[in-house]
């Protein structure tokens, strides 16, 4: 990952409960990635966890997490908005 070029974080996190998770936009591996309990966190996830890479992802730039928990991404590529869910779907 060069740096995230997109993040959001899941709802649920302003009570910094245990379902808190950051999503990251990783343009780079054209891939989102995943990083659980970001907010209590007291050692590196790395990169995080694969939610969704490829398919309609084309260079993930802009990134936010929807009310319902959808997480929409913006490509840099073709200018497309991609929603995925929590699950990667």
């Amino acid at each position: 990952m060069i740096g995230p070029t997109g993040v959001g974080l899941s709802p649920g996190c302003e009570e910094e409960g245990d379902g808190c998770v950051l999503y990251i936009a990783d343009s780079l591996n054209n891939r989102i990635g995943a990083i659980f309990n970001p907010l209590r966190r007291r050692h590196s996830a790395g990169t995080g966890l694969t939610v969704s890479s490829g398919g309609s992802l084309n260079d993930p730039l802009g990134l936010t997490v929807a009310p319902n928990g959808h997480i929409l991404v913006v490509n840099g590529d073709d200018g497309f908005i991609t929603e995925i869910t929590p699950g990667g779907k």
